[in-house]
């Protein structure tokens, strides 16, 4: 039994944003949830926001990097 409290066993479920942040970072990403959103980086460093309703901007990266269609693919997958 204490094992199963250290462990966070039994406390409320994680929010969307946090969900979708934790398969975001299990595939290389580098990112962590704000409210109603996850902020971060690309694995290759592309730096973005996707809103826990799919809206994803990517904007404003030097040199107009954006995500590639292979990261907007795992994004998309993470979130449903």
């Amino acid at each position: 039994m204490v094992v199963l409290a250290l462990a966070g066993c039994g406390g409320k479920p994680a929010s969307p944003a946090v969900r979708l942040a934790d398969c975001l970072n299990g595939k290389g990403f580098l990112v962590q949830p704000a409210t109603g959103r996850v902020v971060g980086t690309s694995p290759g460093g592309v730096a973005f926001s996707v809103s826990t309703g799919g809206a994803i901007d990517d904007r404003g990266n030097p040199g107009g990097r954006r995500l590639s269609a292979a990261d907007r693919k795992t994004i998309r997958a993470c979130l449903h």
